[in-house]
């Protein structure tokens, strides 16, 4: 039998002390705190400040933090460096994204920005435009309001050119989304019907004129359309919700008629919704994770108001009015942090959480 070189036992305990400590790190939160602030004492004071944030829209796209401003739009890392300062104006934007590409539009006006990659597009339209979407291929979608009609829809590829446009006649278009393959799009609307309102989703092809599958319901209020996959649609109401097929087939759908909706979640891994009685201190809601097959993956309880759902960066991030919780797909609490501030928007970014109070935006290490 060789004898093995004391060189080689040397490196295969330091190889095995090396593994030892990922695992811890990876495992317990203060020890990776621990490690972060020696390595870089600064890591928890990372801190952009604005007049107010109610004024503007924040996103994570493409690992970096999109803050839009009324005057201008600034791309930040994750230590929140600015990167990139993009010179567009407007009241009250929003910013729509699939975590790669992203659009935003200032509902009060004509115009919005798309950012595919790196190239920038400035967009005007006629009319003001009511809400926006893009697909992880930079094909996006205007919802805009349009005279004679009570609104439009107009598609665009990744290079800008316009591929279809379809105007309401009897709907008010509220939510967009089209599919991964470039191929569909689908649309939630709403109108007046006697003493009630009809909620309406329409899929469309855009080889086709008219839509190839409706559905129109008075019992629910359909308030989101998205594509999962590219055939597989995640409607949200406020009394139900649940994945249907391209011809609005359901394969299955959850009633929560007598909870009240607080917000939610869908991708193409959970769809995710937080159901509750009352905004009171003392309600528990419960916090459902299905899978896009319908099974229920976990819940989560928690106490008081849950006001955001994010799963960017591969995680689910659960949070209140001052609480922040990461939760895996079974319910259970991975790690969570309480603050002494009200959290208006939080999403999950490479290092920690980013967070937005009244006027400041910080980053956030969970524990």
């Amino acid at each position: 039998m060789k004898k093995i070189k004391k060189s080689h036992i040397i490196i295969g305990i330091i190889l095995l002390v090396v593994c030892i400590f990922a695992i811890i790190i990876q495992t317990n939160p203060n020890v990776s705190y621990f490690f972060l602030k020696l390595v870089n004492p600064d890591f928890d004071k990372r801190v952009i400040t604005f007049e107010k944030a109610d004024y503007y829209g924040f996103a994570t796209v493409n690992g970096d933090i999109v803050a839009a401003y009324r005057d201008n739009i600034k791309i930040y890392d994750t230590d929140l460096k600015e990167k990139e300062t993009i010179s567009v104006s407007g009241v009250d934007p929003t910013v729509k994204t699939n975590g790669k590409n992203m659009v935003v539009f200032y509902p009060s006006e004509n115009k919005a920005l798309v950012k595919i990659g790196s190239e920038t597009k400035n967009i005007s339209t006629p009319y003001y435009i009511l809400n926006a979407t893009v697909n992880k291929n930079g094909y996006y979608a205007l919802i805009t309001e349009e005279k004679g009609f009570k609104s439009q829809v107009i598609v665009c590829d990744n290079k800008g050119s316009e591929i279809y446009k379809w105007h309401s006649s009897d709907y008010y278009i509220t939510d967009v989304s089209i599919s991964d393959d470039n191929k569909h799009m689908v649309l939630t609307s709403l109108a007046p019907d006697k003493d009630t309102i009809k909620s309406s989703i329409m899929v469309f092809s855009f080889t086709d004129e008219k839509p190839i599958a409706q559905i129109v319901k008075t019992d629910v209020t359909y308030i989101s359309a998205s594509f999962i996959n590219k055939n597989k649609i995640a409607l949200i109401g406020d009394k139900k919700a649940g994945v249907f097929n391209l011809n609005l087939s359901p394969v299955w759908e959850e009633d929560y008629s007598t909870k009240q909706l607080f917000t939610y979640s869908a991708d193409d891994k959970n769809i995710i919704l937080a159901l509750g009685n009352t905004k009171s201190a003392s309600e528990k809601v419960s916090v459902k994770i299905y899978s896009p097959s319908g099974n229920l993956k976990g819940e989560f309880i928690h106490n008081g108001e849950i006001t955001g759902i994010d799963t960017s960066q591969n995680s689910i991030l659960v949070y209140g009015k001052r609480n922040l919780y990461n939760i895996s797909e079974s319910g259970k609490v991975k790690r969570q942090l309480d603050l002494n501030i009200d959290i208006l928007h939080a999403f999950t970014v490479k290092n920690g959480v980013f967070v937005v109070s009244n006027s400041v935006g910080k980053i956030y290490y969970l524990r």
